[in-house]
């Protein structure tokens, strides 16, 4: 309250405005503690503990990943239509490598959300939907043209459990991107920041040593991520080279199984 009774002093007499200038502070505090975060962020030595990373599909990934050994399966997979099918191979891999009560959690566009929980009903999939989280989008915001959408503010975070255990902790379901502006595209064209992937990871990762898959590493903003939060982690792409470009850190550590 002590915004408001400053803006009021400084003659902004209406409700409203007063509530507008009182979310531009807020903004900017938010901004502050994303450049805060940022600065304070170390990127692991991963050289104790390589990642295993696989070049191959998803769906191929399950030849190299044992049955129910993985915590979380935290993935971005593409969002466009022609990609669709790539939800399903998703879920038949996570139903694989999930341990009981495991946890599936996959950022996803709005557009095809749809036929992405069509692919749930299918009888090999032992996944059962928790909850979507919303990831909200600070700062410059796009449109869906194709579905009139003008300001698109946030993304579903789509989260399964596993058959046959219970999620092991309870979650918060409303998390905070950085500001836009601070998203970093240099390796791959749908990079997603750290501190970002941190966010919503640190609320799955409740002990060191937890292991965390990427079937859709991109150039491992995951794998980072979860390092940061000291799990382990399995990744691959069928295109590595947004990996091996990313840093000299991940080049060294991060060839081909």
């Amino acid at each position: 309250m002590s915004e408001v009774r400053t803006f009021a002093k400084s003659g902004l007499d209406t409700y409203t405005a007063i509530l507008k200038e009182v979310d531009k502070v807020a903004a900017k505090q938010r901004r502050e503690e994303d450049d805060r975060k940022r600065e304070q962020l170390t990127l692991p030595d991963i050289s104790d503990n390589p990642p295993v990373v696989h070049e191959c599909s998803c769906i191929d990934l399950i030849e190299h990943v044992e049955t129910e050994s993985v915590d979380v399966v935290n993935t971005d997979p593409p969002y466009s239509a022609e990609f669709i099918d790539c939800w399903r191979d998703l879920f038949v891999f996570a139903s694989h490598a999930l341990k009981p009560g495991g946890q599936l959690v996959a950022l996803s566009g709005q557009s095809w959300l749809d036929r992405i929980f069509a692919f749930t009903m299918d009888d090999d999939i032992r996944l059962s939907y928790r909850w979507t989280m919303a990831f909200l989008i600070h700062g410059a915001r796009t449109g869906v043209l194709g579905r009139k959408v003008a300001n698109n503010a946030w993304k579903p975070v789509l989260v399964y459990t596993k058959e046959g255990g219970s999620p092991p902790c309870s979650i918060s379901d409303v998390a905070h991107s950085e500001k836009r502006s601070a998203r970093d595209d240099r390796f791959h064209e749908w990079q997603q920041t750290v501190v970002g992937q941190q966010v919503i990871l640190r609320q799955f990762i409740h002990e060191p040593g937890m292991t965390v898959c990427d079937p859709f590493m991109g150039s491992g903003t995951t794998a980072l991520a979860a390092r940061t939060l000291k799990a382990d982690f399995i990744v691959c792409d069928i295109d590595l080279t947004a990996w091996r470009e990313r840093n000299d850190t991940w080049a060294e550590y991060g060839e081909a199984a």
